[in-house]
């Protein structure tokens, strides 16, 4: 990450070959005003970007995005074009999608880093972009800029926003037989946008109901009983706990699909767990019920009238909930 106009002149010149001797600098600016996620893996960004084309050399103005659905879109709405002196300056406007990686793990509590990675339109020149940091106003560097005030996050809250550059490995060298300004030598360019979720939206719906199935079966731990003549008194039968177990499965279930529709996560989100954990209370559940009807005395289930299951229920469940989140955030 580099926070200003050193930072990145040290980097470029321990990074860059032969300490960036031969390459062009380009000052380059972004403005973002619109962030919208299509799905798990896209992400549909737009707003403006600029370069400080220098007077005195031959390159190609424009940027390319070449993680976009049209990576050169960038170049195709000049909207500003201005002498300054000693350099151009040209902006354009863009509107695209970029197809990213995003890790779900930690859902609905994780953060986001949606990035834009740039490239010079010159690919025969040995052009590497630089941040223009003088497009911005000194004292709001550190905060979020960059972005539109008014802009509409969504179930999302911004983060951060950074500067960064990457050496990224190609195994091809586009045909050129000389090296160009995208090879595995040059630091690309990348602006980030740090975006952390607003997890009341996706946590309370699934936990409301999920506790409220967890009271439910609670409740139904008390129709289990030693006593066979309470126990026709109620109308227990394995049988009728079981289709019970199967009723509460079902909502579960359906959340869970939801959830994973959501993330098309590879892995187990956080929010899972704590259905995970559900599933196992309620087959102890049931296993306790058969135990009892199958006559087997067992002492720690026929103690106090199967008061040990009723006992270590909450502390069962909540103790799983609790090893889940050290799992997914330590």
């Amino acid at each position: 990450m580099v926070t200003n106009d050193k930072a990145t002149e040290r980097y470029l010149t321990e990074y860059l070959p032969q300490h960036g001797a031969g390459y062009t600098k380009v000052p380059t600016g972004i403005f973002i005003q619109a962030v919208e996620f299509n799905g798990a893996s896209n992400v549909k960004v737009s707003g403006y970007v600029w370069q400080r084309i220098p007077r005195d050399l031959r390159v190609k103005p424009g940027v390319v995005f070449p993680e976009a659905g049209d990576s050169y879109a960038a170049t195709e709405k000049l909207v500003y074009e201005h002498d300054e002196g000693d350099h151009k300056l040209m902006g354009w406007y863009f509107n695209t999608e970029f197809r990213q990686l995003f890790d779900y793990g930690s859902y609905p509590l994780d953060k986001q880093n949606v990035w834009l990675r740039m490239w010079g339109m010159d690919f025969q020149q040995r052009v590497v972009l630089t941040p223009d940091f003088a497009g911005y106003p000194p004292w709001k560097i550190r905060d979020m800029t960059a972005l539109d005030s008014k802009m509409v996050y969504g179930e999302w809250n911004p983060d951060f926003t950074a500067y960064s550059y990457l050496n990224n490995p190609y195994s091809t060298n586009f045909g050129f037989t000389k090296p160009t300004g995208i090879s595995n030598n040059t630091p690309e360019l990348y602006f980030n946008l740090g975006l952390k979720r607003d997890p009341r939206g996706p946590l309370y719906g699934p936990l409301i109901r999920w506790l409220f199935i967890a009271l439910i079966v609670f409740s139904a731990m008390f129709l289990i009983t030693v006593d066979e003549e309470r126990r026709e008194i109620v109308g227990f039968t394995t049988f009728q706990v079981m289709s019970f177990a199967v009723g509460m499965l079902l909502v579960i279930v359906f959340d869970q699909n939801a959830i994973r529709e959501a993330t098309d996560a590879k892995g187990v989100v956080y929010l899972e767990y704590f259905s995970y954990a559900l599933y196992l209370m309620i087959l102890m559940v049931g296993l306790n019920a058969m135990l009892l009807t199958a006559k087997i005395r067992i002492r720690a289930l026929t103690w106090g009238g199967n008061l040990l299951p009723k006992l270590v229920y909450w502390p069962g469940y909540l103790g799983l909930v609790l090893a889940a989140t050290l799992l997914a955030f330590f």
